[in-house]
């Protein structure tokens, strides 16, 4: 692990992810972090790890990608589950893409696309929002207000401590009946740019609370001379996407990541479901749902996906086994089942006719 004084050394490695300003803030010391190189005293490969996720950056080095994987299974995956910290994500330069296979070897991680949006402030037209928008600050922290707590974790996981926070970032809540129904923070701030964070409580979603958390932030950003904002979101983020967009964010890029859970036996699921319904591999996705249904971790869908999807390749003792386990745990059948789970089920043309054989 490079030493903190020496966190410049990588800033050159990291050139072409320059849209994430979470690796700044680390080598900056700005937000928590720390870094993994081959070399201290002359770094051409490195992996940063900040709140926001993993990077990559520098040179491909296969020696030195076998030995970050033993760190990562012995050290960072043990401690992130002993944190209850749930997944993580990953990003790298399209030229190190097939060094995530040395890096997270028996690891499993999906690939999933990310999007990064910028708003430049001189484009920013403030606007007046409502009085429960209130901006966090010291005299916040002394009300009594539910979900206090929860912006107060959200602060010290990326930043040091509250007071530096209160000294270099920013940030808004909504107040509603005495609780924090949505929130507006700044992830980090390096020189004349920061990225945001934005989260609503879900009973309170799509009635434009977000959305004024987040014009608060930006006309602060602007006042307080902060050119770029950047946000990042998932592409299948669809409500944060037009979130951001209605604020007057632009797309700047579209970026390949990997990412998966810290418990493995989630992970197996997670990959499961991944396998079924975004890359379609009936293999893979078998494969994965067996890891953790045959260590009794799943729900009765994923024994039910297992079943046909085994009966699909031909193991009809297995995928009836795995049909047995599922009704047993109260599958009640396709055509009974609640529609607004259907997404998450087995449920391509076949799917009635592999059920029947199935049931006998």
């Amino acid at each position: 692990m490079l030493n903190k004084e020496n966190y410049f050394k990588v800033k050159p490695l990291f050139k072409s992810l320059s849209n994430h300003l979470s690796i700044f803030g680390v080598i900056h010391r700005i937000n928590k972090g720390y870094i993994y190189v081959d070399d201290e005293q002359n770094p051409k490969s490195a992996f940063l790890i900040s709140p926001e996720g993993f990077y990559l950056g520098g040179v491909k080095n296969e020696s030195f990608y076998k030995k970050l994987n033993e760190v990562l299974k012995n050290k960072i995956f043990k401690e992130a589950l002993d944190n209850k910290k749930e997944d993580y994500v990953c990003f790298y330069p399209n030229l190190l893409e097939n060094s995530i296979h040395t890096i997270f070897k028996s690891l499993y991680p999906m690939k999933d696309i990310r999007h990064y949006y910028e708003l430049e402030t001189t484009n920013h037209i403030y606007h007046t929002v409502s009085n429960q928008v209130v901006k966090i600050n010291k005299k916040l922290f002394n009300q009594a207000l539910d979900g206090l707590q929860d912006i107060k974790e959200q602060i010290e996981n990326s930043w040091f401590s509250l007071d530096q926070f209160m000294k270099n970032g920013l940030g808004y809540v909504s107040i509603k009946n005495n609780k924090i129904i949505s929130w507006c923070i700044s992830d980090t701030v390096v020189g004349n740019r920061c990225e945001l964070g934005i989260e609503t409580d879900e009973a309170y979603r799509q009635k434009g609370y977000g959305f004024e958390t987040l014009i608060s932030t930006l006309n602060e950003c602007k006042k307080r001379n902060i050119k770029k904002v950047g946000w990042h979101c998932w592409k299948s983020n669809i409500p944060s996407i037009k979130t951001a967009s209605k604020a007057g964010f632009k797309l700047i890029e579209e970026i390949q990541v990997s990412f998966g859970l810290y418990n493995k036996y989630r992970n197996y699921i997670t990959n499961g479901n991944h396998y079924l319904m975004n890359e379609r591999d009936d293999q893979l996705s078998a494969k994965f749902y067996a890891l953790a249904l045959d260590n009794d971790y799943g729900q009765l869908w994923h024994y039910y996906n297992a079943s046909c999807l085994l009966y699909k390749l031909g193991q009809i003792d297995k995928a009836k086994t795995y049909y047995k386990k599922a009704v047993d745990k109260g599958w009640k059948g396709l055509n009974n089942w609640n529609k607004d789970w259907l997404k998450w089920v087995y449920h391509d043309e076949d799917a009635i006719m592999i059920e029947n054989i199935l049931q006998n």
